[in-house]
């Protein structure tokens, strides 16, 4: 065996030890928080500081429809791309992909008749990344 593929045996036989560790840390939700990371809210904005009032979703619900509405410009080169609904345990309620060729708007409807707890409705744009608000169906 040569020098550099010992070296490389003993790095990648070390990481092995360590990595069930990092991954069950990674894993555990009371120790890892992706707000202002992976995803952005009002109050985690991350690195889209000063972007919220443009990319935030706001929710409003009126007899069962929750109305969701994006206050963001919509040009080939910047847009959302869709609104997506998730309940409490992270399963889709809902969700509409918009078209610029329909001329669309950030704005979309969803039937949630029959659904009582909390949403949680998300804005994703093609540059400044998925926002999240909260609401309560």
């Amino acid at each position: 065996m040569q020098r550099r593929d010992f070296i490389k045996l003993g790095a990648v036989s070390s990481a092995a030890l360590l990595l069930p560790s990092q991954v069950a840390a990674a894993t555990n939700a009371n120790t890892v928080n992706f707000a202002g990371m992976a995803y952005f809210t009002a109050e985690q904005q991350g690195r889209w500081q000063g972007k919220a009032g443009g990319h935030l979703p706001k929710v409003e619900i009126t007899k069962g429809i929750a109305t969701v509405t994006t206050k963001h410009a919509m040009t080939e080169a910047h847009y959302i791309v869709k609104h997506t609904l998730f309940n409490e345990q992270m399963e889709l309620l809902s969700e509409t992909v918009f078209s610029l060729k329909n001329g669309d708007k950030p704005v979309s409807q969803h039937d949630l008749k029959g659904y009582q707890g909390k949403i949680y409705a998300v804005s994703l744009c093609n540059l400044h990344d998925a926002w999240v608000a909260e609401a309560v169906a």
